[in-house]
């Protein structure tokens, strides 16, 4: 009886530890001060559908593969936007990163340009993804959008530059914050 009321006992108090203690869930992130996002030209679009095919006769030498195919379609009209994103360099004499996406994610995909600099992306798995002149991935990424939660940070000593083409449905938000995942809680 007496080990009955004990595990009861035991049970109960983890019961109210878990009920209190429990982690709270971490807020969305809004960008670091280091990050400038400037729109330079947007326009909406209604439906269309796009699909070009070019074959190997008339593919440069070299091309690596026998067709080259680009596919784009929309239901409902779309907004796109040409966007010049900025990022500030690690603060040198503290090593703090000052510039950042903060956590966050977009209704549609974005193709990016990085122009100048290096820029790490992270997604859920915290792995760092370097993008940029010259850096093993190249200078370009494609943010597929829907619930792909992402950030991107400056972790170098120069300034990093690029640009963004966005497509969204039309009138919607541009960016949705997004708490830090799980997996790196630490970052932003």
């Amino acid at each position: 009886m007496r080990r009955r009321v004990f595990g009861i006992a035991v049970c109960g108090a983890a019961l109210v530890v878990a009920v209190v203690c429990r982690p709270t869930p971490l807020s969305a992130t809004d960008a670091l001060p280091g990050f400038t996002g400037k729109t330079v030209a947007s326009g909406a679009f209604a439906d269309f559908q796009v699909f070009n095919q070019v074959t190997r006769k008339a593919l440069p030498p070299g091309f690596d593969g026998s067709v080259w195919l680009s596919m784009q379609k929309t239901q409902g009209p779309s907004d796109v936007f040409i966007q010049s994103n900025t990022w500030t360099a690690v603060d040198a004499a503290t090593g703090a990163v000052t510039a950042s996406t903060g956590w966050q994610a977009h209704p549609g995909h974005s193709l990016m340009l990085i122009t100048s600099g290096m820029v790490t992306e992270y997604e859920a798995d915290c792995t760092p993804r370097i993008y940029g002149p010259g850096s093993p991935l190249g200078a370009t990424l494609v943010d597929p959008g829907g619930d792909h939660v992402h950030l991107i940070r400056n972790e170098g000593l120069v300034a990093a530059t690029g640009f963004a083409v966005q497509i969204t449905p039309h009138g919607a938000a541009r960016r949705n914050n997004a708490a830090a995942p799980d997996s790196c809680p630490a970052m932003y």
